[in-house]
């Protein structure tokens, strides 16, 4: 477009910030890009293993045998595409997966090891990120023991903790004048255990390897 080439910023937001945690992995993607801005999204890339049963699914809405090559690599795309919009939700979706060449390990793991520390690096994520997959008409009223069996499996703690937890939330976002009942409450504390805190670790690490990370 007419740019420095020598100056590029790649930005994603969500799944494209997963992206973005990806390229910073990706060998193939070594040099192309200087600087990298990451927003609501670290992600966590599946093994072939873990992504095979999808792929299957959908090869398989197309009548094409899996073991069959060509027939796979000579697909239609749309209708490839389509097949996997139908068999992906009751799969898990489709993703990053690590393999030994495009990906070879996950975007953590390379991060922790200083594989991405020339690039500086912005993160971010927003307070009530969970709200946006959480808010339906059908959902039902939150009651005060429904949060806590909640909150109680997402930390896998006991019923003390999660009182704990809940009332700390509580606390805090009634400080800032923030809506607090129990809805509220529960997807701000999602928000942080699925957001904020695995953007945070990931903040840190680069941090340990590229002083330019905000």
């Amino acid at each position: 477009f007419g740019g420095d080439p020598q100056n590029v910023t790649i930005f994603g937001e969500s799944a494209g910030s997963v992206a973005v945690a990806c390229l910073l992995a990706m060998p193939a993607a070594k040099g192309l890009f200087t600087k990298a801005i990451m927003q609501s999204g670290v992600g966590d890339p599946g093994t072939f293993a873990d992504a095979s049963p999808c792929g299957v699914a959908a090869i398989g809405e197309l009548g094409i045998d899996p073991a069959d090559c060509d027939g796979v690599e000579n697909a239609d795309l749309p209708a490839l595409i389509e097949a996997a919009t139908l068999v992906a939700p009751a799969l898990g979706g489709f993703g990053p997966v690590i393999d030994d060449k495009t990906l070879p390990m996950s975007p953590v793991e390379a991060n922790a090891s200083g594989y991405s520390a020339d690039v500086p690096l912005l993160l971010g994520t927003n307070r009530d990120e969970m709200r946006l997959f959480n808010v339906y008409k059908t959902r039902p009223e939150m009651t005060e023991q429904s949060i806590r069996d909640a909150v109680r499996r997402m930390l896998n703690a006991d019923d003390a903790a999660a009182r704990d937890v809940i009332e700390a939330f509580r606390q805090s976002r009634s400080g800032y004048g923030l809506p607090t009942g129990s809805d509220h409450i529960h997807d701000g504390i999602q928000s942080v255990l699925r957001m904020r805190l695995p953007t945070a670790r990931f903040a840190a690490h680069h941090a340990s390897h590229q002083p330019a990370t905000w």
